[in-house]
């Protein structure tokens, strides 16, 4: 059994980092010295469990950090580096990283006022000894799953993300967030953060009981394309994965409060649920099945599914021969309808599915705008979103500049204009209010061009 033991000690000196340069040979202004908390007055350490569920589950003797950080006015830690890690390259400076949220400090003050900018050491032991052991998986994210939230461009050869999540006595993780991913920038992190729903580890266990309050736990996914099955099952290696498609048609916001389970409590604000399927060559969506359900046990996950006949796409989306291996993976986010607010919900990221052709918008040039040389404008349009993504109930926000037709333009525009009617985290859209700036620019006229110049006959000279 492996647990992390924290010892609390400031450095009596500045970290190398944070000393001042030796002055320059002519006077100039010198750098800001950071101060250097000594006696910091914790607020806030990690727990006992806490600390245990950090320690690198490859580890394979105990470790030490010296991790440096910043402190914010309010006593939150920011802008931490590892000052010193040993023994290297066995995790341990990835998990005093993850932990800085875990402390928390009541600021220095100075005639009562707080003072921000301050630097804390902090040496950490992570030691194995103990009775604690960390959440382990139940059911780790499986190859399928993976495929499902696989980032666009990134490498086939796979990656690996740490994420730091909530863990509730049933082992279930919620409020996840990225502290790294492997390779840089390759959107493995954001994929795992998509998975999190999915994620079920076993409660941690201290003295045979599980823990009363949530705990914070560092998850390592690492990524790995499955490999083609055999035998007549799907084959996962050569499938076409997608997030989301151009729908025509989706579920609406009646619909889904209408198939809210009856037998939901009624505190549970909002529910959670991942389908699997398939296209049939008519748009619509064929052999759903259920990937996974938050909370499990009150039919949210059979609604989904059922809801799936609702969709269609706009039109077909790709050759028949890609369709037919094609998966699209979508989520649903259920809310309580009798929690529900009542306020208009605005559109602020529109999938925008059909824009306004270039040509049509020459034509919509505004005639006095181009009688005064304006050379350029943009009308402001407010509409409501219908159930197929078009924009209706359209209404004036504003020109500029005013009164030379671009108002008029850009209503007239907008009916060109169509968003997607599903959100990629499961959410329906129709009864939204969306904000559009539509921009005009007058189109240059071509010049004329002179013809060319017939060429010489072969044979034959120009006189």
């Amino acid at each position: 059994m492996k647990q992390l033991c924290v010892c609390i000690a400031m450095a009596a000196a500045a970290p190398a980092w944070a000393q001042s340069a030796p002055p320059p040979a002519v006077t100039a202004p010198q750098p800001v010295k950071q101060a250097v908390i000594v006696n910091p007055d914790w607020v806030r350490l990690p727990a006992t469990d806490e600390l245990a569920s950090y320690y690198p589950h490859s580890a394979s003797e105990p470790g030490n950090v010296n991790l440096e950080c910043d402190v914010a006015a309010d006593g939150h830690l920011t802008g931490c580096v590892v000052a010193s890690e040993e023994p290297a390259n066995q995790g341990f400076g990835k998990a005093a990283l993850a932990m800085y949220r875990l402390f928390r400090m009541k600021p220095e003050t100075r005639d009562g006022v707080p003072v921000g900018g301050g630097v804390v050491t902090i040496p950490l032991r992570f030691s194995d000894f103990g009775a604690a052991q960390p959440p382990t998986w139940v059911h780790p994210p499986t190859p399928e799953e993976q495929l499902s939230v696989w980032p666009k461009g990134a490498p086939d050869s796979g990656g690996e993300a740490s994420v730091e999540c909530t863990v509730t006595p049933k082992g279930q993780a919620k409020d996840c967030s990225v502290i790294s991913e492997t390779p840089a920038r390759s959107g493995f992190g954001a994929a795992a953060v998509k998975l999190s729903p999915r994620f079920q580890l076993a409660p941690a266990q201290q003295g045979g009981h599980a823990y009363p309050l949530n705990v914070q736990v560092l998850l390592t996914i690492s990524f790995t394309k499955p490999e083609p099955k055999q035998n007549g099952a799907e084959d996962f290696g050569g499938i076409t994965a997608l997030h989301n498609a151009p729908w025509h048609a989706a579920p609406t916001t009646a619909e889904m409060a209408a198939a809210w389970p009856s037998r939901a409590p009624a505190s549970l604000g909002e529910a959670k649920v991942r389908v699997q399927c398939g296209f049939s060559p008519d748009t619509a969506l064929t052999g759903c099945k259920l990937l996974s359900e938050d909370p499990p046990g009150f039919g949210f996950g059979a609604a989904a599914v059922r809801l799936t006949d609702r969709f269609r796409t706009r039109g077909a989306i790709m050759e028949d021969a890609l369709l037919a291996k094609a998966r699209i993976f979508l989520s649903f986010d259920f809310v309580n309808p009798k929690l529900a607010g009542q306020a208009p919900v605005w559109l602020d990221q529109p999938n925008w599915v059909s824009f306004i052709p270039a040509d049509r918008m020459t034509e919509l040039y505004p005639s006095a705008a181009a009688d005064a040389g304006v050379k350029t404008g943009r009308g402001v349009v407010v509409c409501t979103v219908a159930a197929d993504g078009s924009l209706t109930a359209c209404q004036l926000d504003g020109e500029d500049p005013a009164g030379k037709g671009f108002g008029q333009a850009a209503l007239a525009a907008i009916t060109s204009f169509a968003v997607n009617p599903w959100t990629e985290d499961g959410r329906p859209v129709d009864g939204d209010r969306i904000r559009v700036p539509i921009r005009f620019v007058e189109s240059e006229p071509v010049p004329p061009q002179e013809p060319a110049e017939a060429p010489a006959a072969a044979g034959k000279t120009s006189p």
